[in-house]
């Protein structure tokens, strides 16, 4: 290995760092979503998993988000009461509860998607001077250090 290689991992591990310090701040703050209601990013991410499948289960939301149930079901809860998810029996399976978007839960996941997509464009024409062969770039090295990083936390457990 060159120390050329080295210092520019330290540059982009660096550059993660940065980055997740900006993304977990950002999360932190409450928005609306076309309601009134004031949501963290974590809640509408699961309106989002939520109206993707139409219905589904806390199991399957824990597994998706590689949350707790516990996590998951406080999220849910939360969701609920303020009328963005209704929770319903499986009728062939009555210990099965399904999860599903309430209309106002499907009005901010339309406000989600909408507000996505005026963002990424945005963040495309700010970087108007980066090839998409680079955006390319950048996510496979992005994704394959998530896949050592999940691998070696799971050494940790």
């Amino acid at each position: 290995m060159t120390e050329e290689r080295l210092q520019s991992f330290y540059r982009y591990m660096n550059a993660l760092y940065d980055m997740s310090n900006s993304i977990k701040e950002y999360e932190g703050v409450p928005r609306k979503y076309g309601t009134d209601d004031l949501l963290y990013m974590a809640e509408v991410h699961t309106l989002e998993l939520i109206g993707k499948k139409e219905r589904t289960t806390t199991s399957e939301l824990s597994q998706m988000t590689n949350k707790t149930l516990s996590a998951i079901s406080q999220t849910v809860d939360k969701l609920a009461k303020k009328d963005l998810v209704m929770k319903t029996r499986n009728e062939n399976n009555l210990r099965q509860i399904f999860i599903v978007l309430t209309e106002k839960g499907k009005k901010v996941y339309d406000f989600h998607e909408a507000l996505d997509l005026e963002n990424y464009l945005s963040y495309l024409e700010d970087m108007a001077d980066v090839s998409e062969e680079e955006i390319a770039n950048t996510a496979k090295v992005i994704r394959k250090t998530n896949e050592i990083l999940q691998s070696r936390m799971k050494e940790l457990v």
